[in-house]
């Protein structure tokens, strides 16, 4: 593992030993292959990430300097897959598998486990139950959690696959979720200092609304470029990809300001990829 200084502008293996080379598994910055290619978190002064021990996949706390590693808590039955997306906040995690039961046609349980920080305690925040069923896409915006249930059919004469998103909100005050759209959401992203929820249809498009209300504004209507989105905003532009479901893999940059455009860009790259930095350092 390696971790990127802004100020110094090179990364830098997460290790603390005096006088070690870096090369080899008697390195602290050196994971074995129990360890998931999930994405590496950082959160108030430790690294997490997730391993599987014989069969159990388990979040690890590790100090920063890579010295000291130990179990918090155990997540879900996994066999070596990378599945597992957490979301924190407060003194929890919010974890969850991502792939779910979207390979079983039989019903699924879906679950979001709150795990203690503290004391590795565990419990079900939330669940759903359906066929081809899956939580995607959390993420955690002021008191509330936002994520999608992903749901998908499949019409063997027609040779058609049906895919359809649920877009709910948990509150972290009240324990209580709900559902806040069926309106077939690829993805969204809260204005939390305006309270508004921008949200993407496909084969719609862009809308924003109030998160106390239900009336919505389209802002970008689908055409030949972009009929369905993944989004990132950073409180002036949101950035949308079309992840290859339109004319060409292209981005969209579009400057908000409240409820309308004020100006868009398209931006052509072969890639692009939405990081969330934490602190002065960015951990890959």
């Amino acid at each position: 593992m390696r971790y990127f200084d802004d100020t110094a502008k090179k990364s830098i293996a997460v290790c603390a030993k005096p006088d070690c080379t870096h090369d080899s598994s008697d390195c602290n910055a050196f994971y074995s292959m129990d360890y998931l290619s999930t994405p590496v978190y950082y959160y108030k002064g430790y690294i997490y990430m997730v391993r599987v021990d014989a069969g159990m996949a388990k979040v690890v706390r590790i100090q920063k300097d890579g010295s000291k590693r130990e179990d918090v808590a155990e997540l879900f039955a996994n066999d070596g897959v990378t599945s597992i997306s957490m979301v924190f906040h407060g003194d929890c995690i919010y974890a969850y598998d991502h792939l779910g039961h979207t390979a079983s046609d039989e019903v699924g349980k879906e679950v979001i486990k709150k795990i203690d920080l503290k004391t590795g305690q565990s419990e079900e925040a939330f669940s759903y139950e359906g066929k081809n069923a899956a939580i995607s896409g959390a993420r955690s915006f002021g008191d509330k959690l936002f994520f999608k249930i992903f749901t998908y059919s499949l019409d063997r004469d027609k040779h058609e696959i049906n895919e359809s998103f649920l877009l709910y909100c948990y509150d972290y005050n009240t324990g209580e979720a709900s559902m806040i759209s069926d309106k077939n959401i690829s993805d969204y992203y809260v204005d939390e200092d305006n309270g508004i929820l921008f949200y993407f249809v496909i084969g719609k498009g862009l809308y924003s609304r109030k998160l106390n209300d239900t009336e919505s504004t389209l802002l970008y209507k689908v055409d030949e470029t972009i009929v369905r989105a993944t989004m990132s905003y950073d409180g002036n532009y949101l950035y949308m990809s079309n992840g290859g479901a339109g004319s060409a893999m292209e981005r969209l940059l579009i400057q908000l300001h409240s409820t309308r455009i004020q100006e868009q860009h398209i931006l052509e790259m072969t890639d692009i990829c939405f990081l969330q930095k934490r602190e002065e350092n960015l951990y890959i």
